[in-house]
């Protein structure tokens, strides 16, 4: 891989260099080898080739000089990396502005009149870069917004309008001055007028992003699809197309999954930080669908490779609705009454418990694994231990093995073991684990064997200290559970003992110091 990226980064030297038909040849030749999904989710920017391709390829599309087929190819190797690879992506569209570049490709396969594929493949690859929060807005922006609102008002729908409403609800989401500029064009009556005709079309991401500009753009219709006598059929689509997607259209899902937990929770800051729901989803768990829904969406774990971010849009789901005291009993009970198929003989609980195994390496998103591992602890858990049925299930699914297994892996390979510097989330896998079986202890003698061997293991101490000294508010109050279980053994290592943290020595001393400070601050 890193001959070919080498080899890559060396034609785009020259390539800039001298545009020549030797050097053009060259390079479209090394953009041929197209990534497929597990080759690109482990392309990091840590690679000086990759960070180094990506840097030139602003330049390669802004110049005159390239060809049309050249920026074509690009685009599309573009396109690979960006959709399969989140921090490539964020980077693209962030540091590197890509959006402006590739913004002034449309409007010369518009001049050029390069076809609807080309087209296609530009709107595509601004879809996926206008996704991220991170999006740097800039000059290109309006002239955008008008092309989006132009192509959106059209008597004659082309097959790429539905990209268009899909990056026109990017851009509204990220920000307060696209809605304002959308408001303000001459054409915003018309638009406003298509946008709610939109919303019964064939196309499932069309009606979502329709639903999205809505709730941002057209307060009288904003109250109509939202108001208390709407609301249950609002959240009834929302759910069908998170649950069905769209095979046609790319990230159908991620704008249904955001679309649902802004819906559920609210975005307003509170002082305890705990999650309040909102006043559109108070009752979203009295409807005759929910049950179901929550069912339909927890099986899409079992048919979804876990290693995508589409996956991981749907344990956002899941959590964020976990995360609320009222929603957490019955949507977790759901989930964990799914039954197997004919067609289906796992269910989504084994399909969690096996997302918890899979290796940091092997995952396009590195979060995954403990999104599913939070799923299982801070949620399932609780209904888990109310209920006998449930909770047996969960002990065969999550077998002590698999545990000492998850563990070992993780106090060997985990990188803070030897890097401190490494953020401290690294840390999250080994403290929800223990969490997990923490709670498990009491029901099953071979899970309190493996928790209170856990506990002995001496590796643990740096994971404790760091996650005390760097961790959030959660994870310094797991790591201070955890602690006040250690200290209950004669085996747990004394003062004498030292771990490393950052660059310097993190002595016991450190460590009781951050014990002592974060047990005051709990006691407050």
């Amino acid at each position: 891989m890193d001959g070919a990226l080498s080899r890559a980064v060396s034609a785009a030297a020259r390539y800039v260099a001298d545009s020549n038909c030797d050097n053009t040849a060259v390079f479209e030749d090394s953009l041929r080898v197209r990534y497929g999904v597990e080759t690109t989710g482990r392309l990091s920017l840590s690679n000086e080739f990759v960070r180094e391709l990506l840097d030139y390829t602003p330049h390669i599309l802004s110049a005159n000089t390239s060809s049309a087929p050249t920026r074509s190819k690009l685009l599309r190797l573009l396109f690979s990396l960006a959709l399969y690879n989140v921090r490539i992506r964020r980077y693209l569209c962030g540091e590197l502005h890509l959006c402006g570049p590739v913004f002034e490709c449309l409007k010369l396969s518009l001049k050029e009149q390069l076809g609807p594929q080309n087209l296609i493949d530009i709107l595509r690859l601004l879809q996926v870069l206008t996704y991220e929060r991170c999006l740097v807005l800039g000059i290109w922006t309006n002239g955008l917004i008008s092309f989006l609102m132009s192509e959106i008002t059209r008597i004659d729908e082309m097959e790429w309008m539905p990209y268009c409403m899909a990056i026109l609800c990017n851009l509204a989401r990220r920000s307060k001055s696209v809605c304002s500029r959308i408001k303000k064009s001459t054409s915003y009556k018309a638009f406003s007028r298509r946008v709610i005709k939109l919303l019964s079309h064939d196309s499932r991401i069309v009606v979502v992003s329709s639903l999205v500009l809505v709730g941002y753009l057209e307060e009288k219709v904003r109250d109509m699809v939202y108001c208390a006598q709407n609301i249950h059929e609002t959240f009834q689509c929302v759910f069908n197309v998170l649950i069905m997607g769209d095979s046609d259209c790319l990230m159908t899902r991620h704008i249904a999954s955001d679309l649902l937990r802004r819906l559920v929770v609210s975005e307003t800051q509170t002082i305890s930080s705990v999650p309040v729901i909102t006043s559109t989803g108070k009752d979203v768990m009295n409807y005759s669908f929910f049950n179901r829904c929550i069912q339909q969406t927890a099986e899409l774990l079992v048919v979804l490779d876990p290693r995508l971010e589409e996956t991981v849009k749907v344990y956002d789901v899941l959590l964020a609705l976990c995360s609320l005291p009222q929603l957490c009993s019955p949507v977790c009970s759901a989930i964990l009454k799914c039954p197997p198929t004919e067609a289906r003989l796992t269910t989504p609980l084994l399909a969690i418990a096996a997302t918890v195994a899979i290796p940091v390496e092997d995952a396009v998103q590195p979060e995954i694994s403990l999104k599913a591992l939070r799923l299982l602890t801070g949620s399932i858990i609780l209904v888990c231990t109310a209920d006998e049925d449930l909770r047996n299930n969960l002990l065969d699914v999550t077998t002590a093995a698999l545990c000492a297994h998850i563990s070992e892996t993780q106090l060997i390979s985990n990188p803070v073991v030897v890097f401190m510097e490494k953020p401290p989330s690294q840390l999250a896998v080994v403290l929800e684990l223990l969490r997990l079986l923490a709670a498990l202890k009491d029901f099953s003698k071979l899970h309190k064997d493996q928790y209170w061997k856990s506990l002995k293991d001496p590796r643990l101490v740096s994971f404790l200290a760091y996650a005390l000294s760097y961790g959030d508010h959660e994870m310094v109050h797991n790591a201070l559970v955890i602690y006040t279980h250690c200290s209950q053994l004669h085996a747990f290592p004394s003062t004498g003992s030292a771990a490393f943290c950052g660059h310097h020595r993190l002595s016991f001393g450190r460590f009781y110091w951050a014990v002592n400070r974060w047990t005051k601050i709990a006691r407050f």
